[in-house]
């Protein structure tokens, strides 16, 4: 028998680009759940609305977006407000069996507090340390104490790796810590595999030529991506290698300065960011490369996640040239796993590396089979799920 499960998040579902948030939501949904989902919508008019929705194709998931007063901090008083009263009405109805969280501030800590009222478990999702990705103190530390209700709080914390259990202790105690629980993100690999036939597909897009060696970076444009000292040094790379070509997908803070950069640059010819694409066509994008990159700085945020973008290219065979973000070191080894370091710190040598990677076509070739061969075995998405079905019918007393 199903459960009802309601999915819990503070950004939207429908115009997010698509990464676990989504893909559990909906498998949860294709394994015979009734999945409810909650957002805040903060791109949207402010009115709300309810709809049935798959983004990913695997399942159809019941979402309702939170009204709210379109004003700058209004809108998040009033959506949380909004929120408080709809999740009571659902738990009053015993419309819901357990609840996994992903947020804080306006649905996260009144989830926590409601569900416990009315005996209804929550499994909180932590993706990132949420209080740091804000600079602003006057966000940055409501979410700081936020997180700290909810780690002492929820039944359990669903970490992405080990070491966040770390963060948790410093943060909220011993006790938090022992409900920490690791799954995975995983990836579907037959979703994500090798298609060679795509390139012809970005070729049409971008005008590049046959010969194009295509370089790509996926996802959000943070300002702490790398994005930045490689478009820097781009215009010196093409002028002795003019088969590469730089591509960029994904919605993000650099996207209105990378497009300056370009023509500032006059590198046209030889980049192209194309903003945010539909979930259908981000395996195709990847396919139709040669070399991924993730050269992201290490900072507070980055220094403790694993970008889930790693597992969907190295399934698709394709090599990744990354920093050494400790985590992603410690569960992808160098080489063997498809994956070569190189720390974009050292932005000259990164691209010195990006550049004898990307002309190499032997080892582009190895490391493309090495990586999907090592995420077949460890990081299947149906293990995951597997995993975390269990702990959402059985959050307590574990």
């Amino acid at each position: 028998m199903g459960l009802k499960i309601l999915v819990l998040h503070e950004v939207s579902y429908k115009h997010k680009v698509v990464y676990e948030y989504q893909d559990f939501a909906e498998r949860f949904a294709a394994r015979g759940h009734e999945v409810r989902v909650i957002d805040f919508d903060d791109s949207s008019d402010g009115k709300g609305y309810c709809e049935k929705i798959s983004r990913t194709g695997i399942g159809t998931v019941e979402l309702e977006s939170l009204p709210f007063v379109k004003m700058p901090l209004v809108n998040y008083l009033t959506a949380r407000a909004n929120f408080s009263r709809r999740l009571e009405e659902l738990l009053r109805a015993k419309a819901v069996d357990v609840i996994f969280l992903y947020s804080v501030a306006i649905n996260g800590t009144e989830a926590v507090r409601l569900a416990k009222k009315y005996g209804v478990p929550v499994v909180y999702r932590i993706l990132d340390v949420y209080h740091k990705l804000r600079q602003d103190p006057w966000i940055r530390w409501p979410l700081y104490w936020g997180e700290k209700y909810i780690y002492r709080n929820c039944d359990v914390v669903c970490l992405t790796n080990e070491k966040m259990r770390g963060y948790i202790r410093d943060m909220a105690g011993e006790e938090a810590a022992r409900k920490a629980v690791v799954v995975q993100h995983g990836v579907d690999t037959e979703y994500f595999r090798e298609n060679p036939a795509q390139r012809d597909w970005i070729l049409a897009q971008t005008k590049w030529p046959a010969d194009a060696k295509i370089l790509l970076f996926l996802g959000t444009t943070y300002t702490f991506s790398g994005l930045r000292q490689i478009v820097a040094e781009w215009p010196a790379i093409v002028a002795k290698n003019p088969r590469l070509k730089l591509l960029v997908v994904g919605p993000g803070d650099l996207n209105a300065d990378l497009e300056r950069w370009g023509t500032e640059k006059g590198i046209q010819d030889s980049f192209a960011s194309l903003g945010s694409k539909p979930y259908d066509d981000v395996p195709r994008y990847i396919a139709g490369s040669d070399l991924t990159l993730l050269p992201f700085e290490l900072n507070d945020i980055t220094r403790d996640i694993i970008p889930i973008k790693i597992l969907q290219y190295l399934a698709c065979s394709k090599p990744l040239l990354a920093s050494p973000l400790p985590d992603v070191v410690r569960l992808f080894p160098n080489e063997e796993s498809g994956v070569v370091y190189s720390d974009i710190a050292d932005d000259k040598q990164f691209c010195r590396d990006m550049v004898a990677l990307a002309n190499d076509d032997a080892r582009l070739g190895d490391l493309g089979r090495k990586g999907r061969a090592f995420i077949e075995k460890f990081f299947s998405i149906n293990a995951q799920m597997d995993k975390l079905e269990a702990l959402v019918k059985a959050p307590r007393g574990r």
